[in-house]
């Protein structure tokens, strides 16, 4: 017979968020707050100083992605002067 038990996977796993690199060298592992706080990566290599985003969202769903798009861009003016 076969021991079962050595192939178990756990339930689950607590994966900590990796840390993303922004402008300046500077990390979060927050994704919009870094983007907020320091800028994308890119502007220290004066190439894409802006960023575009792409969604996939499913059917019946557009309108709160789209309400969360329209924030983004609210934000866009505090994060240029900030």
């Amino acid at each position: 017979m076969i021991d079962t038990s050595l192939s178990k996977l756990p339930l689950h796993q607590h994966i900590n968020e990796p840390e993303l690199v922004f402008a300046g060298g500077n990390v979060s592992n927050h994704p919009l707050r870094g983007l907020c706080k320091y800028g994308p990566y890119s502007l220290d290599l004066k190439y894409l100083s802006q960023i575009s985003i792409a969604t996939l969202t499913i059917k019946g769903q557009e309108n709160i992605l789209r309400n969360i798009i329209h924030e983004l861009c609210s934000l866009r003016i505090i994060i240029l002067l900030t």
